[in-house]
């Protein structure tokens, strides 16, 4: 059983024949749910704490802030009013509760939102109130007149102790309307039943048979789904197929014309190094041609030395003969002379040509001592110019011979120099063209290879997809709960499921229930999402879903990877019928879900609830 509203003085009692229209019993609803946190009691007017979500009567809350002078609210965190959510108040709303006047007759049996408006205008409610004044009044009073509501006659209380109005006789009278009251609400309470028993009987068959119909037209729906989604398979299949030849014949004319390239790449490197070799070639013979022409001008150079050399020596030769020419003539002329003396002196004295002899002889050697000085001289001032000439003309000659040999060594370098640079251009020009080559083909194989396994993966993908109805949450209840954490395979955010039987009429919800008795929805219009396990992704593809309260209710779904937005879409949701919107998202490890904006729809409730009705996966 569950217990009867709060009246708002935190007392409560278990209302005995509690009922639903739909039987509810005490194991099907969770008590949690539509019970007082504060008098345990049977939630009257609910309002919830903004921080902890956890619901209170409006005069409990208030009574106890008041009492206790605090802000907080009974689980320790700072109270935030707010409205109740619209689940609770759904199934509030499902309740059948009978009137409290029902000990004073009234047998009516109402819904919780309508109990408030019956029981103030409830036609027992005298009987309740003439019952606690007159009590009220004995207790305060000791002389007071009374009126007795049987016989109506007036006597003080006194009287009544004395015996003067005996209460036996105003029982027995008040039994016997009592009992013809009892009896006509007895009979009244059998038509009622009959009545209803005839009427639920005939909304059961009549349910049967529409669950019946729907589950014919349900079957004819799957079937005509299954043959649509067979045929998008197979034209998917043959899309890819098609993909697939057009993708190799694009991929055999890239290979070809990589390869003409290649080959018109390695035709230009053979004619560049031809033109290389003749330019060397060229270079080369001009070189040779230069030094043959300075080593022609050395030879003219040196012959002409050797001239020069020959002409000063032969000059330095006939001056040499000259002289000693000159010296005989001299010699000879001098001994003329002194014979012509000698005879002209030997006629004169003996004795005086001993000492003409001597001084002769003495004249002689010294003449002979000067002409031998002299030729002396001259033979060694020839044989130092001689000298100096040969120093002049090997020094000439080595310096000749040093520039020859540095011009042959620079020509020989620059040469060299010229050759190595230019083979190591070739080199370069060479590996830079192989690196090249090689980047192409690597290229053309990332890409051969990331098309082949991107089209792979695209065909596993499409062959894994899975449509989510939420019909096979695990341990869910008749009623709503938590999706949890670790459902197909992934972590659930402010993902919630209802029952089919739980849906309030009075919104969207029974809108969505279109591939079970099961539908996904955002508790409190508050944002949720879902996120796959760490190093992870997933593809979605469509989901299906409709606004609860609101029309034209903007959805905004954004698709993350790595914590980064990859992905983003808004769309707008409608209130009567359930739509499905196409996003083909791939590799992403979260999907959110928000929404806003919007018109609350005629007699709902105050919530951004939207309801998935499936989700397609990959």
């Amino acid at each position: 059983m569950l217990p009867s509203r709060c009246d708002g003085a935190n007392v409560g009692c278990w209302r005995e024949g509690w009922q639903c229209e739909h039987r509810i019993s005490q194991d099907d609803i969770n008590k949690d749910i539509v019970l007082c946190s504060i008098c345990h009691h049977l939630l009257w007017k609910p309002v919830t704490c903004k921080t902890c979500k956890n619901s209170f009567c409006y005069q409990c809350i208030h009574q106890r802030l008041n009492d206790l002078q605090t802000n907080n609210c009974p689980f320790g965190c700072e109270y935030e009013e707010q409205q109740c959510s619209s689940v609770i108040l759904t199934l509030l709303s499902k309740l059948q509760i009978e009137c409290s006047y029902k000990s004073y007759g009234c047998s009516a049996i109402v819904s919780y939102d309508l109990l408030e408006d019956h029981e103030q205008n409830c036609d027992y409610q005298q009987y309740h109130k003439q019952y606690y004044d007159v009590q009220q009044h004995l207790e305060e009073y000791e002389e007071v007149v009374l009126r007795c509501l049987e016989c109506r006659t007036l006597y003080q209380r006194d009287d009544m102790k004395q015996q003067q109005h005996t209460k036996i006789q105003c029982l027995r009278q008040q039994m016997l309307s009592m009992q013809s009251i009892m009896e006509q609400s007895t009979k009244l309470r059998q038509a009622t039943f009959s009545s209803i028993l005839q009427k639920q009987q005939q909304q059961l068959n009549a349910i049967d048979e529409n669950l019946n119909v729907q589950r014919d037209l349900f079957e004819q729906k799957l079937n005509s789904i299954v043959d649509k989604h067979q045929q998008q398979f197979n034209s998917v299949d043959e899309n890819l197929k098609l993909q697939h030849d057009l993708f190799e014949q694009k991929l055999k004319s890239v290979v070809d014309k990589h390869r003409q390239q290649f080959n018109s790449v390695d035709e230009n490197l053979k004619l560049q190094h031809d033109l290389f070799e003749q330019n060397l070639n060229s270079i080369v013979d001009k070189h040779q041609q230069q030094f043959n022409s300075v080593n022609e001008t050395l030879n003219l150079q040196h012959d002409l030395f050797e001239q020069n050399l020959n002409s000063v020596v032969d000059k330095h030769q006939q001056q040499f003969n000259s002289v000693d020419e000159n010296l005989k003539m001299q010699h000879d002329l001098f001994e003329q002379k002194l014979n012509a003396v000698v005879d002209k002196q030997q006629q004169q004295s003996q004795l005086a040509a001993n000492k003409t002899d001597q001084k002769l002889n003495t004249i002689v050697y010294e003449q002979q001592q000067k002409l031998n000085a002299v030729a002396d001289k001259q033979q060694r001032q020839l044989q130092e110019k001689t000298d100096k000439t040969d120093q002049k003309i090997n020094t000439m000659i080595f310096k000749q011979q040093q520039q020859v040999k540095s011009i042959h060594e620079t020509i020989d370098q620059k040469m060299k120099l010229q050759q190595d640079s230019t083979e190591q251009k070739l080199s370069a020009n060479y590996v830079k063209q192989q690196q090249q080559i090689q980047e192409i083909e690597s290229k053309v194989d990332e890409t051969i290879s990331g098309s082949v396994k991107n089209l792979k993966q695209q065909m596993a993908d499409v062959i894994k997809r899975k449509l989510i109805t939420f019909n096979d949450v695990a341990n869910a209840t008749t009623t709503y709960g938590r999706i949890p954490n670790g459902y197909h395979g992934l972590n659930w955010d402010n993902f919630w499921y209802l029952h089919e039987s739980y849906a309030n009429k009075n919104s969207g919800y029974p809108n969505a229930f279109r591939h079970g008795h099961y539908i996904a929805f955002n508790e409190g219009g508050r944002p949720m999402s879902m996120s796959s396990l760490p190093h992870a992704t997933f593809n979605i593809f469509t989901f299906e879903a409709n606004a609860a309260f609101y029309d034209s209710l903007q959805l905004t779904i954004t698709g993350f990877r790595n914590q980064k937005e990859i992905y983003t879409k808004t769309v707008t949701l409608e209130y009567t019928k359930s739509q499905v919107y196409e996003l083909n998202w791939w590799n992403i490890d979260k999907l959110q879900f928000k929404s806003f904006g919007g018109k609350l729809h005629r007699g709902c409730c105050d919530f951004k609830d939207f309801i998935l009705s499936c989700l397609n996966l990959g």
